[in-house]
């Protein structure tokens, strides 16, 4: 992995804005809850043609890393855009929602039929709101002999499901996931001094066995992502819990924090 050279793509609409040569610092947490993600990005002295696609509502990609190695961190809708000076620059603040605005601000009123599988129901639930699907797998496709009967706001009746079904719900990048509560994913990300692996791993007592990491900023870690350490600290195979993707003057790091396989 590269270690200099780093790299970040805004794009906006058709619109990309770049660093470099523009200066853009981003804060963009990730987890696996429900109650979703708002993400931060400044950007530093844009253009007429650039700030004036920074309007609320517009939908937002942000790619980052280094140099021939840059990817996805978080795709979302721009919820608010404010532009003020900081001294001698115009900085542009854009607040990200990831989508599950939606499912706050959306109600359900719907009964389905005797027989119905939970996986059905989720599917229409997602289908409402407009996301995309992650993945539905859930631990026990429950089957509502009596049919079941939704009057609530949509992620209310997502996390009942959720319940009855003993999975987890979690939106990431605008793609709506409800798993097993251990899953994670394929891809093993391997994390030493080599590939980006900074400081020293330490206990977190967020989760029970958890630690905390940081690394080079490793576009491929979010959510669920399987990362095998290899430290004096600590070392084998670990499931992303949570974390956040976080650049500035000084650092351009994966913060997470990781449990045991």
């Amino acid at each position: 992995m590269t270690t200099f050279g780093r790299v970040t793509e805004i794009q906006i609409g058709s619109r990309v804005i770049a660093s470099p040569p523009l200066t853009i610092e981003f804060d963009i947490p990730f987890d696996d809850g429900s109650d979703g993600n708002v993400a931060s990005v400044k950007l530093y002295n844009l253009g007429p043609d650039s700030l004036a696609v920074c309007e609320t509502g517009q939908p937002i990609a942000v790619r980052s890393g280094y140099q021939n190695d840059i990817g996805l961190v978080t795709f979302g809708v721009i919820a608010e855009a404010v532009t003020q000076l900081e001294a001698a620059d115009r900085v542009t603040t854009l607040t990200i929602g990831d989508g599950t605005d939606k499912w706050l601000t959306r109600y359900v009123n719907r009964s389905w039929s005797p027989g119905t599988k939970a996986s059905q129901i989720v599917n229409d639930l997602v289908a409402v709101l407009g996301l995309d699907v992650g993945e539905i797998r859930l631990p026990e496709d429950v089957v509502y002999p009596n049919g079941r009967t939704l009057s609530t706001a949509i992620k209310t009746a997502l996390e009942e499901i959720a319940k009855d079904t003993g999975a987890k719900l979690h939106v990431t990048n605008g793609a709506v996931y409800m798993v097993p509560p251990q899953q994670a994913q394929h891809e093993v990300i391997v994390l030493n001094a080599r590939t980006g692996l900074l400081d020293r791993p330490y206990r977190d007592s967020t989760y029970e066995d958890a630690y905390r990491i940081k690394t080079l900023l490793q576009h491929r870690i979010t959510t669920d992502s399987v990362v095998e350490i290899e430290s004096e600290a600590v070392s084998g195979r670990f499931r992303v819990a949570e974390g956040r993707h976080v650049s500035d003057s000084g650092e351009h790091i994966t913060e997470c924090v990781v449990v045991p396989l």
